[in-house]
């Protein structure tokens, strides 16, 4: 006879819990050659209230399911008071997933998040996000035969099924794509967007540079500016920012975290500018392609403008939602 699943609370407040929380993942991967462990001392200190700020305007209810004195599983839920007030919703939050292949365990964890984030008025519950889109967010669920880049998540295929085998069902689809930068950009559809490019500058007047960290000061308001402009429609998905990994000679594969226009600047070209642009100056930079993610599956100018660089729907992250008790 099975052993029966326990869920336990923990505390993040405590060094211990947070040690025990992570290393639920470890035997999960054991043999999955893809798997890539985070940095252990940067995730204690992130899941740590006392050293991230950036859990403050959190309400965080961590879980962790054991069966036969053996942890088995793991998930936090959340609720997020900015995301709230701005929103006008009481919407709850799921994340850090991580569970034997078993439903029993896996539903008993998910459930007892459901349950916390109805009982704090939460109409539904939408994840995985660790802990906002800001972060690592989706559910892999297409191509798992190679390691993940820097911020994206990684799991084993039948999450899947676990997840929707509870009652999730799909919010919206983040992609990846990958660009190969080893044929150079001498094929015909990179030589038609660099001309056009080249025109588009000439015509318009732009100019491209790197931010410059000397003048960090100076240049963070007009990034933010961009940033908070680019992604004020509404929807759920402001991600993260331009991160290339320059600082190691070992790495010769890159991720493009963001690409953003200001609404009064869109379909005039600008999204083929900087993907070229990104493009060009990474191969400059030694790297041999890499991955742009994510990208929302109806972001139509972002996906063409990538698909015009040779780029190729690479993997597919998945978030998913369901209602909640305090809704009915």
């Amino acid at each position: 006879m099975t052993a029966p699943v326990a869920i336990d609370v923990v505390d993040f407040r405590r060094r211990s819990d947070r040690r025990r929380f992570l290393d639920v993942a470890a035997p999960i991967y054991r043999d999955d050659p893809h798997y890539v462990e985070a940095l252990r001392g940067e995730r204690l200190r992130f899941l740590d209230p006392a050293a991230n700020p950036g859990l403050a305007e959190l309400e965080i209810h961590a879980l962790v399911a054991r069966r036969g004195g053996r942890d088995v599983g793991r998930v936090t839920a959340h609720l997020d008071r900015a995301y709230d007030r701005h929103h006008g919703t009481r919407t709850g939050w799921f994340g850090f997933f991580e569970s034997i292949d078993d439903p029993t365990v896996a539903h008993a964890l998910l459930g007892a998040a459901v349950r916390w984030a109805a009982a704090r008025g939460a109409t539904e519950l939408i994840g995985p996000t660790s802990f906002t889109t800001n972060h690592e967010c989706g559910l892999l669920v297409e191509n798992f035969a190679r390691r993940p880049m820097l911020g994206t998540t990684y799991n084993p295929a039948y999450y899947e099924d676990l997840l929707t085998g509870f009652g999730f069902r799909k919010v919206r689809d983040l992609l990846g794509w990958w660009v190969d930068l080893t044929t150079g950009f001498d094929d015909a559809s990179r030589r038609r967007i660099g001309s056009f490019v080249e025109r588009l500058k000439a015509r318009a007047g732009i100019a491209v540079r790197h931010a410059e960290k000397r003048r960090f000061h100076e240049e963070w308001p007009h990034m933010y500016e961009i940033y908070r402009h680019a992604w004020c429609d509404g929807r759920l998905f402001p991600f993260g920012w331009l991160r290339l990994a320059v600082g190691l000679r070992r790495v010769r594969q890159a991720r493009l975290v963001l690409l953003g226009v200001l609404p009064g600047y869109r379909k005039r070209g600008l999204e083929s500018l900087l993907c070229m642009e990104t493009a060009l100056r990474a191969r400059q930079l030694g790297f041999v392609g890499g991955e742009a993610s994510w990208t929302l599956e109806d972001n139509v100018l972002i996906n063409r403008a990538i698909e015009s660089m040779g780029g190729r729907r690479d993997r597919t992250w998945r978030l998913y939602a369901m209602a909640t008790a305090a809704s009915r």
